[in-house]
């Protein structure tokens, strides 16, 4: 979105939706190419992740707890996932009929590296960038290879699913009864790259009886955004309300919506810390009015001013280009973009259905006061079936 779109959100457009696509044609965001400012450098083709194992028949369901390299299977070639706080551990029952250990790539939560793109061994083994030792034992895989191209700084392999998606970054829930609701947020919006690999498993569309997203029929981006140098490492965008609340489901996390599960109030919950991930996320608890603070840093993210009035070169960029784009206070610090760059879908809808209004975040090109974390894209929000070159989203875990 450019000088047209915020001229339109300074205007009086309060009461209707962004559905109306003919008032924002023709405004053009990829002319010129911004080479990527951040983002690895590796040529690595991506860490492949074990699918083989026993062919044995029998349990059906993994263990309750990580089981040790060298323990004894159970009667079933399982891939069994055991997060923890650094690294997923993923354990595959070999066929000499025990277990052998499989890293897939660490990450630190706030800012460590990724993985560095090493390919895997003849002994279906993996290795990790983040130190962990290699795999002991075990047969080769005979599953095919994921996550090629999965080499930026701000995404990683999941283990449970094979897709390459974003690191996530714990953020510090407000207090309840049960204790500090605690949740993570994706540490930069999701990628083409990351989205194109999810929608190559071809996943199951909603049924037709979907209440929200019945009318759904491909989850392919409907237009093209940026396709200049390092493209996939740059917002997906032209997707709707449907396409990512399904692909965050899809890769084993939500969109973001309320603290503690389910959508967040449209009316009054976006904007209250205590209610919204993302909202939480993007003030630091309720603290801050940008990401980075309370002043408005004209060249800090990429919003409006950043290109200097130049709407023939306003653009998305590679996630994570613009370093000082990104929270810092403790409980909150690692997550990038949250002004700037493109708009997000919240999990905050009016009502059901393809033209319920749902909020979108984050400013996009849009200038000061509407790059601050409270800015929605209009205030009725858009239709959950729109899609525009600068509209794209991001997770938070379920």
């Amino acid at each position: 979105m450019q000088k047209r779109e915020r001229l339109f959100i300074l205007a009086t457009l309060a009461s209707s939706a962004c559905g109306g696509r003919s008032e924002l044609d023709g405004l053009s965001l990829n002319v010129g190419g911004l080479s990527s400012i951040g983002g690895s450098t590796t040529t690595g083709t991506g860490d492949s992740r074990s699918t083989g194992g026993s062919t044995n028949t029998g349990a059906t369901t993994c263990p309750s707890t990580a089981p040790q390299a060298g323990d004894q299977c159970l009667t079933v070639g399982l891939f069994c996932v055991y997060p923890n706080s650094v690294c997923p551990l993923g354990y595959q029952c070999s066929t000499g009929g025990k277990f052998e250990q499989v890293y897939v790539p660490c990450f630190s939560g706030i800012g460590g590296t990724t993985s560095t793109g090493s390919s895997s061994t003849t002994g279906g083994s993996l290795s990790s960038s983040g130190g962990t030792s290699t795999s002991v034992g075990g047969t080769a895989s005979t599953g095919g290879s994921q996550g090629t191209g999965c080499t930026g700084n701000f995404e990683m392999i999941l283990g449970s699913k094979g897709f390459c998606v974003a690191k996530m970054v714990p953020i510090t829930g407000p207090p309840s009864d049960a204790g500090s609701l605690d949740y993570k947020i994706d540490m930069a919006e999701v990628t083409k790259g990351q989205y194109d690999d999810w929608l190559a498993s071809n996943p199951v569309l909603p049924a037709s009886t979907d209440l929200n997203c019945g009318y759904v029929t491909s989850y392919a981006e409907q237009g093209t955004g940026y396709t200049g140098t390092d493209a996939d490492h740059h917002p997906v965008v032209n997707v709707d309300w449907c396409d990512a609340y399904e692909y965050c489901r899809g890769v084993g996390k939500r969109l973001c919506g309320a603290i503690g599960g389910g959508s967040v109030d449209y009316s009054a919950g976006y904007e209250d810390p205590a209610q919204s991930q993302w909202y939480r996320a993007c003030t630091s608890g309720g603290n801050n009015t940008y990401p980075y603070g309370n002043t408005y840093e004209p060249s800090t993210c990429d919003g409006y001013d950043y290109w200097n009035d130049n709407d023939s070169t306003m653009q998305t960029v590679a996630v994570g280009s613009f370093t000082n784009c990104v929270t810092s206070a403790t409980g909150y610090a690692g997550v990038h973009d949250l002004s700037g760059n493109v708009w997000e879908w919240e999990d905050g809808c009016t009502f059901t259905g393809p033209s319920g209004a749902c909020h979108t975040r984050g400013g996009a090109f849009s200038q000061n006061s509407n790059l601050t974390c409270v800015i929605d894209i209009y205030v009725s929000g858009c239709d959950r079936n729109y899609v525009y070159d600068s509209i794209g989203f991001r997770c938070c875990s379920q």
